[in-house]
């Protein structure tokens, strides 16, 4: 063999090499851009009659045109309202409830969690699916409600006792049939949120802690009825999901929980942010201050976006490709408002 047929070998043989190393590490994501911020903003007030207050605290939408918001009011005619592109209208439900979460699989498949009782949307109206009754516990409230699919679904929240004060934590599972308890441990504790990760299958949930002397904040992975912790702070932590990655945002430090280890995603030392996360992507999110404004992150820096005050605070967003949706509310007044925005 020539010196010059070698050395064709050996470049063939590296390069093959590579070529292998290269698949075995998987396909590489595409680089992800950074975030616009040039929206149209445009300001909604959920109407109400003169005696009665709103607070909205969940809100899901499958487009734009199709929006449902939830929440509790002093009078059953604001608890639900439903936006079809144009104009926000009430939604009137048969009894008084206070909705703390949706899941929806279409816009003819609507999951919602309250007190005491789960509510389904079939297409053509809300209906009570399931009353809730937990033996010892007079209130069982859901605070939050997520799932993989229309066989698996998980809500979360708590269990009182009136007459003594005692409470638990709750968790419930959908099977596509019916709704039972999950056997989880029944701590004193509060658990506000529950978020699915299909990508790797994986169930998080966020925990109040009452009966522990600082009131921690613990972010847990269910698995089966155990529930193995993964990050605990004296800080109030939240979940977040952005397509269909779950995120853990502790303070100023937002990670994910990927193959068993929790990772660094984005560190916002430095800046003024005060926690949640809702958006599209690491380099496109949203979340509030503590300057009391709603800010967006671009993968570069941290910029108000929408000032609010102190009477104020935001419950929830909904973000789609071009457009999102904030629902916030003025503490003092009880008048709850949406925060549009439009990509120019």
């Amino acid at each position: 063999m020539n010196n010059g047929l070698k050395l064709y070998s050996i470049l063939l043989l590296f390069a093959t090499f590579f070529l292998l190393k290269a698949c075995d590490d998987g396909p590489t994501e595409p680089e992800i851009e950074p975030g616009r911020r040039d929206y149209i903003w445009k300001i909604d007030t959920l109407a109400q009659d003169s005696f009665s207050r709103v607070s909205t605290h969940a809100i899901w939408g499958e487009s734009p045109d199709n929006i449902w918001v939830g929440g509790s009011a002093s009078t059953y005619k604001n608890t639900l309202w439903h936006y079809d592109g144009e104009k926000w209208e009430r939604h009137l439900l048969d009894k008084a409830i206070s909705i703390h979460g949706f899941y929806g699989i279409d816009r003819n498949n609507i999951w919602a969690a309250s007190s005491n009782f789960i509510w389904h949307y079939n297409g053509s109206g809300w209906y009570e699916f399931t009353k809730i009754e937990l033996p010892g516990y007079d209130e069982v409230s859901l605070n939050a409600i997520d799932g993989f699919s229309n066989n698996e679904i998980y809500a979360v929240g708590l269990g009182e006792n009136l007459s003594n004060g005692q409470r638990t934590q709750v968790c419930m599972k959908y099977d596509g049939s019916k709704w039972d308890f999950v056997n989880i441990p029944m701590w004193d504790a509060l658990l506000p949120d529950v978020k699915v990760d299909k990508n790797q299958g994986y169930i998080f949930i966020d925990a109040e802690r009452l009966d522990l002397p600082e009131n921690r904040s613990f972010h847990y992975l269910l698995q089966g009825s155990d529930l193995i912790e993964i990050l605990n702070s004296s800080n109030y932590m939240s979940l977040g999901k952005m397509g269909n990655k779950i995120y853990h945002v502790n303070s100023k430090k937002i990670y994910r929980y990927i193959n068993g280890n929790l990772n660094l995603a984005v560190d916002l030392e430095g800046t003024n942010y005060a926690g949640r996360i809702w958006g599209r992507s690491e380099k496109d999110f949203f979340g509030v201050t503590w300057g009391f404004t709603i800010a967006h992150y671009n993968g570069t820096d941290l910029k108000d976006i929408f000032q609010l005050s102190p009477d104020y605070y935001v419950t929830d967003a909904l973000v789609f490709d071009n457009e999102i949706f904030f629902i916030y509310e003025n503490s003092v007044t009880g008048i709850s408002y949406i925060l549009h925005g439009i990509l120019k």
